[in-house]
């Protein structure tokens, strides 16, 4: 009778060890996709609208004056400007911009939603 109540015990015991554990796993993947899922939304509702000017993408350029010529291409906007230091790369990022590469005399701009930009610019 006791061997069996150990048994018993140690079962339960088991038991209750897995749902606990289950139940900790399952609130830290719900936090991890409530997470992920607000970062996404808050990136698409800022990238979605046309929110921005065409002086805050001067601004960010260096001025109308810096830029020399620019070209799309799917997700990256190239552009050739005369002086690289004006740019602003907290505000390009603040308009869409994911990253900035400087390649030889060209600036790259990658992010989705550069087309806007493009077409401002134009």
């Amino acid at each position: 009778m006791n061997s069996l109540f150990i048994m018993y015990l140690d079962s339960f015991t088991n038991i209750v060890l897995i749902v606990s554990l289950s139940l900790v796993l399952i609130v830290i993947i719900g936090i991890l996709v409530f997470l992920i899922t607000k970062k996404i939304r808050k990136r698409k509702n800022t990238l979605k609208g046309n929110f921005y000017n065409l002086d805050d993408i001067y601004t960010a350029l260096g001025g109308k004056d810096n830029i020399i010529s620019h070209q799309i291409n799917g997700t990256r906007l190239t552009l050739v400007l005369r002086d690289y230091k004006k740019v602003d790369r907290e505000k390009l990022r603040s308009l869409g911009v994911e990253r900035v590469l400087l390649m030889s005399n060209k600036y790259i701009l990658v992010g989705e939603h550069l087309d806007k930009i493009n077409e401002k610019l134009n």
